[in-house]
């Protein structure tokens, strides 16, 4: 593991998962999947296995506290900015992937 407790391989490489989300965005949308019952897990321990797991555009390494913030504080821009996204996944789905 790396300091920032994200998962490396053996050669030292980090192993995340780049998303093109915001962390704001990123905590929205794992938000959603938490209060929706698609992640059964404590809540505590998901925030930190997403904030481990993945980065994004701007922040390589995702920080537990940062996400925490943003599950529970955000603006209706990012709210509005994961409704499109999940808008155009419905989208998507509905022409049949």
């Amino acid at each position: 593991r790396s300091e920032t407790g994200s998962v490396d391989d053996k050669n030292g490489k980090s192993n995340k998962i780049n998303t093109s989300f915001s962390v704001p965005q990123l905590a929205i949308f794992t938000r959603l999947q938490i209060e929706e019952k698609i992640f059964s897990n404590e809540k505590t321990k998901t925030l930190r296995a997403v904030a481990a797991m993945y980065s994004t555009p701007f922040a390589k390494d995702i920080s537990f506290g940062s996400l925490k913030q943003h599950f529970y504080t955000f603006d209706t821009g990012t709210k509005e900015a994961v409704r499109c996204r999940l808008i155009d996944m419905l989208r998507h789905l509905n022409q049949g992937i």
